[in-house]
Formats: C-alpha cells, structure tokens, sequence
C-alpha cells in the first residue's frame, strides 16, 4: 500500500483516531526532519568544540603561554616577574609553585648578598639561616656558610700569628690544613716565621759573639792603656835622671874646668917662684 495508517485510541471516550498519510509524504518529511536533527546536531558539535577551543586558551594555552614566559624572565635572571594564580587547576598550581621558587629564589639570593656585602665590609660572622632551606638553596647556603668559616678562621689564625709576632714570639706556627690558596699561603706564612726565627737567632748568636769580642777588646784596651800610661810613667822618670845626670855632667865639668885653672895657676906661680 502507498498509504501509512496510524491509529490513536482514546478510551475514555470510545472512540479510536485513524489517520492515513502517502508514505512518499512521510518518508520526505522523515529525511527533512532527519537532515535538520544532523544539521542541528553538526552545527551544535562545531559551536561546542569552538566553546571548548576559547575555553581551552583561555584557560590552559594562555596561562601556560604566561608560565612560559615567567620562567624564561626567570632564567634570565629577572626575578621581578609577577605570577597570578587565580585557578586551582594544573596551571594554576604551576603558576603559585614558580611563584613559591621565586620568593624562595628571592629570598636565597637576598641572605647571600647580605653575607657577601658583610665580608667585603669586614665582618665575616654572618651565615645564612639553614633552617628554612631544602634542596638548592640549602647546598648554596652550606657552600657560602662554608666559605665564610673558612675565610673568618683563616684571617683568625693570622691575625693571631702577628699579636704574637708584635710580642716578639715566633714559636707559633698555623697548623689548620687549608685547601687550595689558603693552604698555599698558610705554608708561606709557616715558612717566613721559620726563616725569621732562624735569622734572629743567628743575628743573637752574632751579637753574642760581637758582645764577647768587644769585652776583650775593651780588656786589651784597658791594659794597654795601663801598660802605656806605665811606660809614660817610666820615661818621665828616665827623662828626669838623664836631666839630673846633664846637670851632674855640667857641674862636674865646671869643676873640672874650675880645678884646671887652679892647676894651672899653681904651676905658673911655682915657675915664677923658683
């Protein structure tokens, strides 16, 4: 039959609705409506999936894209980079851990130029709080703690070595193994004190021995300045008896010439006489 039947019975009344409808009718309304349902269905589909595609870049591809971006800031060095997280979702977990690394970062990089700013003003008692610190900050924080132990104990032992050096000790040596340049210095510093302790104790031993010299040559000194005080002595005395002897010579020799003439005299007057 070319016809479609349909029947609607209502019983409360006792009566029975027939229809009859050409199946060609029916079967194009079936494919109209059928076309329209998939239209509506295809056209429904590409609006959900353009709504999931704005929700996806609005709420994953842009904040990752902001992620991105924060953490090449980051490994350039800026740490000024402002992180939001507004979401608690992946992304928006990812953004509050970068936040916490960077405060954190921050924080690491803020006590370490806080204790490097105090060692180049001299002060070496600053450390870095370890109790806060996990992972990278704490080996960074025990390497710069570190550092500074060694640098304060190591300019410690030498301020020592020279108190004792200005108190004229040099018994006092470093003894601390130091690594690398520190220990190269400490054994520079061991070997002058060595070398200066030698040298002053042979400059004693010469001043002992200059002391010792000059006694006995202050002794030689002393006896021959007695021995010529005493010749002096002995020839003011031989001066004295070779003035006496002259004066003996001439007085004997007045005689003589006084004893001559008398002589003389005697003779001629006995000449005359006779």
């Amino acid at each position: 039959s070319d016809w479609t039947l349909t029947r609607e019975r209502f019983a409360p009344w006792g009566f029975e609705v027939v229809g009859a409808f050409p199946k060609a009718e029916v079967s194009e309304i079936s494919h109209a409506r059928t076309d329209l349902i998939i239209a509506i269905g295809i056209g429904a589909c590409l609006l959900l999936i353009a709504l999931l595609g704005l929700l996806l870049r609005l709420l994953v591809i842009s904040p990752l894209k902001t992620a991105m971006n924060a953490a090449q800031r980051i490994a350039d060095g800026d740490l000024s980079v402002t992180l939001d997280s507004r979401t608690a979702d992946e992304t928006g977990q990812l953004m509050a851990a970068m936040k916490t690394m960077v405060a954190r970062l921050g924080q690491v990089i803020d006590e370490t130029q806080n204790v490097v700013a105090a060692a180049s003003r001299g002060d070496l008692s600053q450390r870095i709080d370890l109790a806060d610190k996990k992972g990278f900050a704490r080996d960074l924080g025990e390497s710069v703690n570190q550092y500074s132990e060694t640098c304060s104990a190591f300019i410690g032992d030498i301020a020592r070595i020279m108190r004792e050096m200005a108190a004229g000790d040099l018994s006092h040596h470093i003894a601390h193994n130091y690594p690398g340049e520190f220990g190269a210095l400490k054994d520079s510093i061991n070997g002058a004190l060595g070398k200066l302790s030698a040298t002053i104790e042979q400059v004693s031993i010469s001043a002992s021995e200059l002391n010792n010299a000059s006694t006995q040559i202050a002794a030689t000194s002393q006896a021959l300045s007695q021995a010529t005080s005493e010749q002096a002595a002995s020839l003011e005395e031989t001066t004295a008896a070779i003035e006496q002897m002259s004066a003996s010579i001439g007085q004997n020799t007045d005689n003589a010439k006084a004893t001559d003439g008398i002589a003389s005299k005697s003779s001629t007057d006995a000449l005359t006489g006779g």
